[in-house]
């Protein structure tokens, strides 16, 4: 914020340094374009935003999934980021909610670090949360430096049971009018898909829900020969492996 008490007569000069400034700001931000974890409220509940810290993302993250999996994901999630314009062109909505559900363990967090590196790589802005709960904030933070993908963990903890004011502020969120042509993609994750309220999972909020499901014989192949390296030669028949 920018916050000054100046006489009257002064009163355009200033305006017009805010003004700029504002626009330095957008512009020239640290934050448009990278990967970012997000934190908005302390332990007590109470509103108080820590810098964001920026993710490193020099590791490998390839999360492997089965086929079918794998083909969900690219379509639904990497297509619209790797090829914006063309997916503009295919009228493919800008505002987009994804939800990835499966059991602890399955990969969905790995994927966050995978979405992020093609996120950043392609010039979005990737937002990540731990608690669904910030998702509102999230998104008013993301509609700053679009466009951009909010990650946030565990939805089902947010929207289930009755609808509460809570619950209805991130429905509200999502919904919002002013984010409809904005090119924001949401993802989340839960553990317990049938946790989550059905007026959550309704066409527009929820776009797309991919099961993250145990690896088929091509995901199980794969992974062998991504730990195995040079190890493994191209020519070794992994069958007997695939068939167990």
């Amino acid at each position: 914020q920018l916050v000054a008490k100046v006489k009257r007569k002064y009163k355009e000069r200033v305006e017009k340094l805010v003004a700029r400034t504002r626009v330095i700001a957008d512009e020239k931000s640290i934050y448009r374009g990278k990967a970012i974890k997000v934190k908005f409220f302390n332990e007590k509940g109470q509103l108080d935003i820590e810098p964001p810290e920026f993710m490193d993302l020099t590791g490998r993250f390839e999360p492997i999934f089965s086929e079918q999996v794998q083909h969900e994901i690219n379509v639904n999630l990497i297509f619209p980021i790797r090829h914006r314009e063309r997916a503009a062109r295919l009228n493919v909505p800008k505002k987009r909610g994804i939800l990835f559900w499966g059991t602890y363990g399955s990969g969905k967090t790995l994927t966050a670090y995978m979405t992020a590196k093609v996120a950043t790589s392609a010039g979005f802005t990737f937002i990540y949360i731990k608690d669904s709960s910030e998702l509102p904030q999230a998104l008013q933070l993301a509609r700053l430096y679009p466009p951009a993908v909010v990650f946030g963990e565990d939805i089902d903890r947010v929207v289930f049971g009755e609808r509460t004011k809570d619950m209805d502020e991130v429905l509200n969120t999502v919904d919002g009018v002013d984010s409809k042509d904005a090119n924001i993609i949401t993802v989340l994750t839960t553990n317990n898909l049938e946790m989550i309220h059905p007026a959550f999972l309704r066409e527009g909020r929820t776009d797309a829900i991919i099961k993250i499901d145990e690896p088929d014989d091509w995901a199980i192949e794969k992974l062998v020969r991504t730990f195995a390296g040079d190890l493994l030669p191209e020519t070794a028949n992994l069958r007997e492996l695939r068939q167990e």
